[in-house]
């Protein structure tokens, strides 16, 4: 079996799509699943893996047959297609995509959403930015979640009718994979951590992690530092990673601001960038780190590869509360996020105070962050490599099973 992944961002980029998509091919390759690539050519770089093919430089309609073709040069049984929208900058001919697909590759089409983020078109274009979004889902053989608020939401949206998309596709559950985090380090390991980030040692460090745009809360998150540091609290914030990112050009706007609003609060000085880190380096950095603070704008989930990177760093969580019910019907396919259990929640209304008291909470109550580390590492662990390839592969064998049985019977 060989699929053809699809992807706007692929390594040396640098984006959780981009790692996500590695991650995944590594470990379908580790059950005999082999693969190919088709992604940006901004993937070209240092770029030294078989079958990868950084060829598209628009997103747009203009790609497609190239994207046809490499396809079939790929020789692959079946498409997968991973979709962030702003991984293919904003593009809604990536929505059609799976629609000429059909018509000129005719394998399978898979399409993993990692948010439902719609595409821009043009001012004003709401509700056809929202149907480009049920045409990419109805247009696919078979749809992926990767956590149960998009899993019930792609439900509904399977079970409209809606012309001429007469048969809908399968939505399967299939959580995101996570690096198992190291080991657990010595106090000595810990204070050389931070010295070599210009840490104190009697220093209370936050963290973030991951990409900055208007869906993280990056302000929320300066304006509580403010308030820590106001009430006498002496606190580090550390950034880490890549803040911008290869896809997304809305971040650097975003960057600019929030760099802007650490200078007018006063607490630039109190903030570390580390720019991007290798995973060794990242594990150092969360080593060094007291609490990590991520006050997503829409709600904690499972889709946030940073909170998982998080959460399997033993570094105990404070973020905002998930807007998906914990009582869904999923019969264990995703693990929940439990406030008090795996990470500190702030309810979406009460920012910034209450991220700034839940983090005093945290500071003062170590049996509290122990129990949120132990909490979190069993998230953590239940979203092994393994487990995201099984089901991946089990889907994969699945619409082949059902696309021999078609052509058997003409």
């Amino acid at each position: 079996m060989k699929v053809a992944f699809i992807t706007g961002e692929y390594p040396p980029m640098r984006g959780g799509i981009a790692d996500h998509v590695a991650g995944l091919r590594k470990a379908l390759g580790v059950l005999g699943i082999s693969s190919a690539v088709l992604t940006s050519t901004s993937a070209s770089g240092l770029l030294q893996e078989d079958d990868v093919f950084p060829v598209i430089r628009s997103w747009g309609v203009l790609s497609w047959p190239l994207i046809s073709r490499t396809i079939k040069r790929a020789r692959a049984d079946l498409v997968h297609l991973h979709y962030q929208t702003g991984a293919f900058g904003l593009s809604p001919a990536v929505n059609l995509l799976p629609l000429w697909l059909k018509l000129t590759v005719r394998i399978p089409v898979i399409t993993t959403i990692h948010d439902l983020r719609e595409p821009y078109m043009f001012p004003k274009a709401g509700p056809l930015r929202r149907l480009a979004n049920l045409i990419l889902v109805r247009a696919s053989d078979a749809v992926a979640a990767t956590n149960s608020d998009d899993y019930s939401r792609l439900t509904e949206m399977c079970a409209a009718n809606f012309w001429p998309f007469a048969t809908a596709p399968r939505v399967y559950p299939i959580p995101l994979g996570v690096e198992p985090g190291p080991a657990p380090t010595g106090e000595a390991d810990r204070t050389r951590f931070r010295k070599k980030l210009g840490l104190d040692a009697d220093d209370i460090v936050l963290c973030y992690f991951g990409m900055i745009n208007w869906s993280k809360g990056v302000d929320t998150l300066f304006k509580s530092l403010k308030s820590l540091l106001d009430s006498g609290i002496g606190c580090r914030l550390l950034m880490l990673g890549e803040s911008i990112g290869s896809s997304d050009t809305t971040n650097a706007s975003y960057k600019d601001m929030i760099t802007s609003l650490g200078f007018h609060l006063g607490i630039a000085d109190k903030i570390t960038w580390t720019g991007y880190l290798s995973a060794e380096e990242l594990s150092q950095a969360f080593c060094a780190s007291d609490i990590c603070v991520l006050p997503f704008e829409d709600g904690s989930s499972l889709r946030r590869t940073s909170l998982l990177a998080a959460l399997s760093h033993r570094v105990p969580v404070v973020t905002t509360a998930s807007i998906a019910s914990q009582d869904s019907d999923m019969d264990g396919e995703f693990p929940s996020l439990l406030d008090g259990v795996n990470c500190l929640m702030v309810a979406l209304g009460d920012l910034p105070e209450a991220l700034a008291a839940a983090v005093r909470r945290l500071k003062d109550d170590p049996q509290l962050r122990h129990r949120l580390v132990a909490g979190g590492l069993e998230v953590a662990e239940e979203l092994s490599w393994g487990n995201a390839a099984r089901k991946t592969a089990n889907m994969y064998s699945e619409l082949l099973a059902v696309r021999e049985k078609a052509l058997a019977h003409g």
